[in-house]
């Protein structure tokens, strides 16, 4: 888990985007309940990696789907490379964001 986390920031990071605090996967392998800041500091999170990346602690409600806004979501893939997040999100942000013009 940790490491899909990291993985996460680092990706925030290369591709210049905000990361949203972390939304934990309740019901797969893990079968934990807890949320990301019953395991973690949250404010220490963000603190720590102010000056790398911007984290948000939940999207404005401006974003939310009932305002027609689809978040972009994915999970990490292990042992994936810069140029594989640059053809996964990045070309596919830009062309979602084109077609919306």
């Amino acid at each position: 888990m940790r490491a899909a986390i990291c993985d996460m920031v680092i990706v925030a990071r290369l591709l210049n985007l905000t990361l949203v605090v972390p939304k934990l996967d309740k019901t797969s392998f893990w079968a934990d309940p807890s949320d990301f800041g019953d395991i973690f500091d949250v404010s220490h999170f963000i603190d720590s990696l102010m000056d790398e990346v911007r984290i948000i602690k939940r999207l404005p409600k401006k974003f939310n789907r009932k305002y027609g806004f689809q978040a972009f979501q994915m999970s990490p893939v292990s042992w994936s490379n810069e140029k594989y997040y640059l053809e996964q999100v990045c070309i596919p942000l830009v062309e979602r964001e084109r077609d919306n013009v």
